[in-house]
């Protein structure tokens, strides 16, 4: 006789294999693509992660912005870098806005903001100051204006940002990639195709590592810029402030640190070339000196095409230039914002012996040539 007992057991055990079966097939059913969504995940993370530390071997990860006093061009919001990797390429750029060799890098970059800044370019102006006058915003705005720069721009009054990045130069830019990687930098003026290939090259890993369908030209912008022969610029950037020097201005009297000074100059026949001299009663301040008799000279022998003083004046003022003492090479120029000026622009490189006749007021902080 047949245990009614058994065959109950023998059903429920049947049940219960069957149920277990069909939930695994179930399981597996919908789990699938989940599954394979994991699969591609983890290889895109070894991918990546895979990137991040080769690139930690070759490269040092960017600083971000610091002692930020200012941001301008970002309609009263801040930028940091932190904010931006993963999704731009950030070229920093450190000028200052009185710099000559600053000013003519500035075609080049409005052009490449103009062309790539849709394609993923972050260009990010750090203004660190030469001069004192250089700190207040509304001649960092004046000057953002004049130049056409429509980037963003921060003030870096406390060289903190400078400092950051182990920077000496104006100017300086420092190429940061997709992944926050420093990952080139360049001093100066010049090589422009050479730095807008590196543009280009971060562009293109930027959109293969976000997938995305990006057409980047290879032609070079080549907006209208001055490029000067340094081979044949054979006078050095002058300063006239008692901090910022390593040679002494001509005159015996030399630099007395926040005094006046009555300065007269020496014959032209013992004048060296390459150094100013100057005369009439002078204030020695840190980054420049200051007329304070009624009227003053400089003289300097240089060898350059291009001219530029960095001045200003306490008051609207006049100054005359004279080139090799003929009359007819006299020309005026009104000085009146702390900024750079254009004194002579020759059509070659020559030796010259260049005088600067000055009102009361007048500040001179440097000559540079071009």
């Amino acid at each position: 006789m047949i245990d009614k007992r058994k065959i109950i057991l023998i059903i429920i055990i049947i049940f219960i294999i069957a149920s277990i079966y069909f939930l695994q097939r179930s399981k597996t059913d919908i789990s699938s693509e989940p599954i394979n969504i994991t699969q591609v995940t983890a290889e895109s993370d070894r991918l990546s992660l895979a990137r991040i530390a080769e690139k930690e071997e070759k490269y040092i990860r960017a600083p971000e912005l610091q002692g930020i006093t200012g941001y301008l061009n970002l309609n009263n919001t801040k930028i940091t870098i932190q904010e931006n990797i993963g999704k731009k390429i950030i070229l920093i750029d450190f000028w200052t806005y009185s710099c000559i060799n600053c000013q003519r890098t500035f075609p080049y970059l409005n052009a490449w903001w103009s062309r790539y800044k849709d394609k993923g370019l972050l260009i990010i102006g750090v203004h660190s100051p030469e001069f004192e006058f250089e700190k207040r915003r509304e001649n960092v705005e004046n000057a953002i204006k004049q130049f056409g720069i429509e980037y963003p721009v921060v003030q870096d009054n406390n060289f903190q940002t400078w400092r950051a990045y182990r920077n000496h130069y104006w100017p300086a830019k420092y190429f940061i990639d997709i992944d926050g990687f420093f990952v080139y930098g360049h001093f100066g003026e010049g090589d422009y195709e050479l730095l807008e290939n590196k543009i280009q090259e971060l562009l293109e890993e930027r959109a293969q590592i976000l997938q995305e369908k990006i057409n980047i030209s290879k032609d070079m912008v080549k907006p209208e810029t001055d490029s000067p022969d340094f081979n044949k610029i054979k006078t050095n950037e002058i300063y006239f402030g008692y901090d910022f020097t390593l040679e002494f201005i001509g005159n015996k009297e030399g630099f007395k640190p926040e005094q006046e000074i009555v300065y007269k100059l020496p014959e032209p026949f013992y004048r060296k070339e390459n150094i100013a001299y100057i005369e009439g009663k002078w204030y020695n301040g840190n980054d420049h000196m200051e007329l304070r008799s009624e009227a003053g000279k400089i003289a300097l022998k240089f060898e350059a095409k291009k001219v530029n003083i960095v001045a200003g004046a306490s008051t609207d003022t006049i100054i005359n230039i004279t080139l090799d003492s003929k009359p007819e090479t006299k020309k005026q120029i009104q000085i009146k914002d702390n900024t750079l000026y254009n004194i002579v622009s020759l059509s070659n490189y020559s030796k010259h012996e260049l005088q600067i006749d000055a009102q009361k007021g007048f500040q001179i902080y440097t000559f540079t040539f071009g």
